[in-house]
């Protein structure tokens, strides 16, 4: 499969979530750069699996799409209504 058939697939997933409320609109601000709007899939208490299988940790994560945001930064900012 092509990165580009990639993509638009994943898209049209996250559009899904997006209609189902599983996912938000938001904007991207890297350090001193442009904002940009994105697509914005937020887990809460995501669970963390150690060494032996058993949940070590859980911890909260952002997922962007790389076709909106193609070079995210780890000190950037996502703010996203939902």
């Amino acid at each position: 499969m092509s990165r580009a058939a990639e993509q638009a697939m994943t898209s049209d997933i996250v559009d899904a979530f997006l209609d189902a409320g599983l996912a938000d609109t938001g904007i991207y601000t890297a350090p001193g750069g442009a904002l940009v709007s994105c697509r914005v899939v937020i887990n809460r208490a995501r669970a963390q699996f150690g060494d032996f299988g058993g949940a070590a940790r859980s911890r909260d994560t952002i997922t962007l799409l790389t076709a909106e945001v193609p070079s995210p930064r780890r000190d950037a900012i996502v703010a996203a209504d939902g």
